[in-house]
Order: structure tokens, then C-alpha cells, then sequence
């Protein structure tokens, strides 16, 4: 496992969404009586809709800061399938995993339902999700449309004239408006000359934790990059009973929010030799779920970087188009359910979204615009954990009543949003500013047998896939060269070894590596002479 007490590579804190598992009836969904299970089936669609959008977002911008909002790109996208019709709403209701066979009064219903019981969901956490239309002067549309967009969404409705100097100002000022000043712009000139609509939501969250991690306890330490650089960072950090789980090479602990605890903060830390990629598959598909089911109550400690983190995408429109939008941002698109005589495509998205992680709490923002153009032509008790993310992560804000998955994000480089300012009874920084070097002892699988499982766990070692058993060393100020010299003197007083200097690769550091070879007595003999080598070792 790995758990060791120095500080590595800030490799990737997952916070990452869950699915809620179960199909859903159609006539359940139908039926207004069945308030729960509507809100189930909006929160499914939200749930595949956000994990399929973060994956592909991931895929395409690698090695960057991520923080993207499901919710609020899905409840933009729901205004325009609503007015869509044919083959264009098929399209749309495919991307945002609609339930099939729904009718448009049920779908804006159950969308209430949901966002009634997320906005009211905790005394301690603010939760906002504000929508607006803005409709070119003179341009008619369909009462019904306007209807179900008001039932649904709770629109602000308005008409403008978009070559007005006015007109920009007031959008931003919207957006500014709804996020609590977090997303102060959000759309900027040029505004094309055949603009028909443009479709806005906006999302606001501010939630206390349920604890809060005490700010006399943060300290700075570094927080290594992907790419191997280390930055300073605030370290939070707080010893206590969490929610916790690992499964493959996958470390996850939950955090909850507010009185009620139904808003949590998940993050997936790879462990030593798992990739961040492996982080954000497990958070985008079923391997959240299994997860979910095995974390338990346990006694840990949790170290966790202070950080603000943007996102800003003004051509998110191809991200939709590689996930399958594509009719609807064509001449064949058709919006005829909520335009009565005039045609339109989509023609621009934009995404934002801002958050901010401290010792009380966690507070973001997202916004998203829709922008349509006329168209050419119409259509059990264990050990406690040290979680320790001071390398690049993936984290999920999500309800956990109705599983609906607010935001996910990967954190490549804290940004600290205090400026790296600590409370005046703060104490020293985490580790020594002196460069510290990791070194790996392997022993042979014929070795294991000879070592008992308290052994093992007392070197601090892990068996590998490959059956060697890995103890992992810091050295503190000394040269490779030195420092090979006197762990290969080390061990040969007690076992045959060869030694190896290593490049590091990827988030990996340089490495000394031992093949120490010998009786089980032997073996334990040089760790013990290797762990105490001036003192200057410490077996992780």
C-alpha cells in the first residue's frame, strides 16, 4: 500500500460521482405521485450524463487543472431539448440519457422534484441552480415551450436586442449575479449578426464540512506535479473516523458536508505505481459504484491540499460534438417545438466553473451558455490510514440521497487561495525544505515465505503483483552515489545485492534499487542494518 509518512508526488486526488444503481419503470416515471422515484430517474440521467462528459473532457485536456459541472451543462442542454423536435430531440435525449418514452410534462415534473429536494437538502449548505433565456427582440416562440421551460427550470425569460452595448453587460451580469460574483463574465464579443436565442444556467454551492479541519493544523509542504515539479502547497489535514476504501491501487475517503451529510466530497488517490488515468476511470464509470459499496467507517488521517481551482472552455461545443452532439449543431437541426417561424442550430457552448477548497468548507460556481445561430435550411476493524493527496487527484461533489453528482474535477497544481497564508499558531511545514530521495528495497519472492505477515507490515513493505516484496526508504540530503555505496555496504554485510540507479519517469523520482538475495535471517539482518545507517534512513 502506499502509505509512506514523506511527502510525493501529488499524484490524484480523485473526488469523484457515483451512479445510483436500479432501472426505472416508465410508468413510475410518469406518475406524479411518485415523487422519489421521479427525482431517481433525473438524478440516473445527470449521474451518466456528468461521468460521460468528465471522461471525455479528461481525455481530450491531460495534465491541466479540471473542474467541470454536469449539472449545470446538463440543465442548459435540457432547455433546448425541450424545443427540439425529430431527430434532433432523439439526439439530444441520447446525450443526456433521457429516459425513453417520457413525456415532456413528466421529464419537467421530475426535474423540479429533484432540484426542490437538492435546494432544501441541508440547513449548512447553499445549493442554487438559476436558469434564463434571452431571446432576440421580435423573435416569436412557442407558449407551450415557454411553459414547460418555466414548469421545469424556473426561467427568467427575456428579450433583448443582442447589437445592443447593453446586452453584454446584463448577461455577465446575470452570471456574476447567480454565482455570487465567483464567474463575473461568461460571454464576450463578438455577437453574430443571425444570434436567435441563447439558453443560461447557473449553478452556486456552499457547503460547510461537517467538520471542519482545524487551521492551526495546516501546514505547508510540496505538492509534486505529473510532470515532476514541485509547488508549495497548504496542507490541510485532520485525524479522525472517515468514510474510506481501496481498490485497485485506488485509495478513496469521503467527506461530508453540512448537518444532514447528504452532500459528500470524494477523492480517489492513486497509490505508488497506479496512474492518475486509472483515477478517473474508476470515477467515470461502474468502478464507482463497487467502490462506494466497500468504503467503511475507519480511523485515519487525511492530508489535503487548501486550493481555488478555474476552468474556462469557450469552445466547448466540440467537446459535446466528440460525445455525439451533432444534428443539433447542423443546418439539419430542428428546434420547430420551440421556434414557430424561424429555424436555428447551436452554434456556440460555453462552460466555466470555479471552486474553492478551505478548512471550513468548499464553495464553487458553474455556468453554461447555449448559443443558437438561424440556420441555412430547416431540421471490519483495521489499521488506521494515512490519505495523504500531495500529488494530482480527481475529486466529485455529490448527493449521496439521490446520487446526483454536482461537479468533478482533477487537481494537477494547487492554487492556493489564502496566498499560502497560515493561522499565527501554526506550526512548521511538513517536511524539510532538504531534498528528499526515495529508495526501494526489493527482496525476492523465495524471501516472502520466511517473513510472517507482522514482519512484513513492520518494514512498512508491500508484496507486488509480481510476488517481490517492495520496502520503500527516504534519505534525506545525500547523493545518489553515496548513498548506493552505503546501502549495497549495508546490506552485503549480511546478503549477497546488487544495486541500480534508476531515472525517475513520469511522476516517478529518481531511485536507488537493492536486489537483496539470502536466508530470511539474512534479509532481515540488512534491513535492519539499512534502516539505521546513521540514522539517516527511515523505513517507510
Amino acid at each position: 500500500m502506499r502509505q509512506t509518512l514523506g511527502w510525493r508526488n501529488l499524484a490524484a486526488l480523485a473526488l469523484l460521482g457515483a451512479i445510483v444503481a436500479g432501472d426505472i419503470a416508465r410508468a413510475s416515471s410518469e406518475d406524479p405521485a411518485c415523487p422519489s422515484r421521479m427525482a431517481e430517474a433525473q438524478s440516473v440521467s445527470i449521474e451518466k450524463f456528468s461521468r460521460h462528459l468528465f471522461a471525455t473532457v479528461a481525455g481530450r485536456e491531460k495534465g491541466k487543472n479540471l473542474f467541470l459541472s454536469g449539472a449545470s451543462v446538463s440543465e442548459a442542454l435540457r432547455m433546448a431539448w425541450l424545443g427540439a423536435n425529430g431527430a434532433t430531440r432523439a439526439e439530444l435525449g441520447r446525450l443526456l440519457a433521457l429516459p425513453e418514452g417520457v413525456s415532456d410534462e413528466a421529464v419537467a415534473i421530475q426535474w423540479r422534484t429533484l432540484w426542490d429536494d437538492l435546494r432544501g437538502a441541508d440547513p449548512k449548505v447553499t445549493l442554487r441552480s438559476a436558469n434564463s433565456v434571452w431571446l432576440k427582440d421580435g423573435m416569436r416562440v412557442s407558449d407551450g415551450w415557454m411553459g414547460l421551460v418555466n414548469r421545469a427550470h424556473d426561467a427568467d425569460v427575456r428579450r433583448v436586442d443582442f447589437a445592443s452595448p447593453a446586452f453584454l453587460p446584463e448577461i455577465n451580469g446575470w452570471v456574476a449575479k447567480k454565482t455570487e460574483g465567483m464567474i463575473p463574465t461568461i460571454l464576450s464579443p463578438p455577437i453574430p449578426d443571425d444570434a436567435l436565442f441563447y439558453l443560461v444556467n447557473a449553478i452556486f454551492f456552499d457547503g460547510k464540512w461537517n467538520v471542519s479541519f482545524p487551521e492551526r493544523e495546516t501546514r505547508l509542504g510540496e505538492f509534486q506535479m505529473s510532470d515532476g515539479r514541485g509547488v508549495q502547497a497548504a496542507f490541510m489535514h485532520r485525524a479522525a473516523a472517515f468514510s474510506y476504501g481501496e481498490s485497485a491501487g485506488i485509495q478513496a475517503v469521503k467527506i461530508p458536508y453540512g448537518e444532514t451529510q447528504r452532500f459528500q466530497f470524494y477523492a480517489l488517490l492513486p497509490q505508488e505505481g497506479t496512474p492518475l488515468e486509472k483515477a478517473i476511470e474508476i470515477a467515470t464509470g461502474n468502478g464507482m459504484d463497487n467502490m462506494i459499496r466497500r468504503m467503511r467507517m475507519r480511523q485515519g488521517t487525511v492530508f489535503l491540499p487548501r486550493f481555488k481551482a478555474e476552468y474556462g472552455n469557450a469552445e466547448f461545443l466540440a467537446t459535446l460534438r466528440a460525445m455525439g452532439l451533432n444534428i443539433a449543431a447542423s443546418d439539419a437541426a430542428d428546434f420547430s417545438r420551440m421556434l414557430t417561424d424561424d429555424s436555428a442550430k447551436i452554434d456556440k457552448i460555453i462552460h466555466k466553473a470555479v471552486i474553492e477548497l478551505e478548512e471550513t468548507g468548499t464553495k464553487f460556481a458553474a455556468a453554461t451558455v447555449i448559443g443558437a445561430v438561424r440556420t441555412t435550411s430547416i431540421q471490519p476493524i483495521e489499521p488506521p490510514f494515512v490519505f495523504r493527496a500531495d500529488h494530482p487527484f480527481v475529486y466529485v461533489i455529490r448527493d449521496d440521497k439521490t446520487g446526483t453528482t454536482l461537479a468533478m474535477g482533477v487537481l494537477h497544481e494547487p492554487k492556493d487561495p489564502k496566498g499560502l497564508q497560515l493561522a499565527a499558531d501554526a506550526g512548521p511545514a511538513i517536511h524539510p525544505p532538504a531534498p528528499t530521495r526515495r529508495y526501494i528495497v526489493r527482496l525476492p519472492p523465495e524471501v516472502i515465505g520466511q517473513m510472517d505477515d507482522e514482519l512484513r507490515a513492520g518494514w512498512g513493505g508491500v508484496v507486488n503483483d509480481g510476488g517481490t516484496f517492495v520496502a520503500t526508504f527516504d534519505i534525506t540530503g545525500e547523493t545518489e552515489q553515496s548513498v548506493s555505496r552505503r546501502v549495497t555496504e549495508g546490506i552485503r554485510a549480511h546478503a549477497l545485492a546488487r544495486t541500480e540507479i534508476q531515472p525517475g519517469a513520469g511522476r516517478r523520482p529518481r531511485r536507488l534499487v537493492a536486489t537483496v538475495e539470502g536466508s530470511g535471517a539474512a534479509i532481515i539482518s540488512a534491513l535492519s542494518n539499512l534502516a539505521n545507517l546513521g540514522g539517516r534512513l527511515s523505513l517507510r
